[in-house]
């Protein structure tokens, strides 16, 4: 973690999701623990702000980015924006802020400046001092889970450190980013088996993994103990099912049903990997691409171009849904043009076969 990245994209989804997982005001809170494996910011970074500014593109205050962003947390948004704009734009902001529920413990000593053991026994100090009893605790480094036997950095948690966290009978959630050796759903099952293999974990406690899609691809990886499996698992589930669905996915999904699944079948087959039409419709949406209405019908099995374009006639006419398109107009029917996400006019050709979907999807 460096305070340069302070506010960006990745951080209002990751303080999204652990906001979701401590719980609402109406439900059984989890007390947090923020452990931030805090290196140095790179010299004269400066973040470019406004409306084509990368990470932080999407607080440009326009109907859109609120919308698709602020309409997801309009606290968490706005706290973000404030934080970015006027400061302080660091770890120490966060902390002093409303982004996380209060009573939410901090350890923010510089890695890079301490040794391994110095610096996790000073991060169990602070889990362990809290004013109440914590109950998970989120690991915040820079690139995420190093692989068992790999040279411990600054930049990574190590699977000891994975161990050291544990063995303090907490729920953990770990951040884990994403690098080009291979794809993103094979690097995600990857890291579940490191954190499986590094703890120890039976069936009775399988990781759950959710992936962060919006610019950036990012993961977070959650254990949770006996006591939280049920409730964490249900809010991971609320949170990728709810205004959050297009920024988050748990994928892939032979990973999400072993984590829901203690005893999972072996033998179910592909065909149930299949995306529903609403999870095709958030993907069109999420990655701005156009599918015809043959090609979905196709993908989906036993329908018409005609039977979808029924069904989507059904929808609302919103940004979301305009990614479903007439292949000979390459919009939506019936759609005005304020009504088509704006995106829509500059993206690529729709995808015209079910077959050319599946192979989009799989990329």
């Amino acid at each position: 973690m460096k305070d340069q990245w302070v506010g960006d994209i990745g951080d209002f989804g990751k303080y999204g999701l652990l906001r979701a997982l401590c719980g609402g005001q109406e439900q059984q809170r989890l007390r947090l623990a923020v452990v931030w494996y805090l290196t140095e910011s790179d010299l004269g970074f400066v973040p470019e702000l406004g409306r084509n500014s990368g990470p932080f593109s999407y607080l440009h205050r326009c109907r859109l980015n609120d919308e698709k962003f602020r309409k997801c947390d309009p606290e968490l948004y706005d706290e973000l924006h404030r934080i970015v704009y006027e400061g302080p734009r660091t770890v120490a902001g966060i902390r002093d802020s409303l982004v996380l529920p209060a009573g939410t413990a901090f350890y923010d000593g510089r890695i890079d400046q301490l040794d391994r053991p110095e610096f996790l026994a000073a991060a169990k100090t602070a889990i362990l001092d809290a004013e109440a009893a914590i109950d998970l605790v989120y690991l915040d480094p820079d690139n995420g889970i190093h692989e068992q036997g790999a040279t411990e950095t600054a930049f990574a948690v190590s699977c000891d450190d994975l161990r050291y966290f544990w063995q303090l009978g907490k729920s953990l959630v770990i951040y884990h980013h994403f690098s080009r050796n291979c794809s993103e759903p094979d690097q995600m099952e990857n890291a579940v088996h490191v954190v499986t293999d590094a703890l120890g974990l039976t069936d009775g406690i399988r990781p759950l993994i959710l992936r962060w899609c919006s610019v950036i691809s990012r993961s977070y990886i959650i254990v949770p103990t006996d006591q939280h499996r049920d409730i964490l698992l249900d809010r991971a589930r609320q949170h990728a099912g709810s205004e959050w669905r297009r920024h988050f996915s748990a994928s892939p999904k032979r990973m999400r049903r072993r984590a829901l699944d203690p005893n999972p079948a072996e033998d179910r087959t592909d065909e149930s990997d299949k995306l529903t039409l609403d999870q095709v419709i958030e993907t069109l949406d999420l990655h701005g691409r156009r599918a015809t209405y043959g090609a979905v019908g196709e993908y989906l099995g036993g329908l018409t171009g005609w039977d979808v374009g029924r069904l989507m006639s059904r929808r609302p006419r919103s940004y979301r849904n305009s990614w479903v398109v007439n292949k000979r107009t390459g919009h939506p029917r019936v759609y005005l043009r304020n009504e088509i996400d704006p995106r829509l006019w500059t993206s690529p050709p729709a995808i015209t076969t079910g077959a050319d979907l599946a192979a989009w999807f799989i990329r």
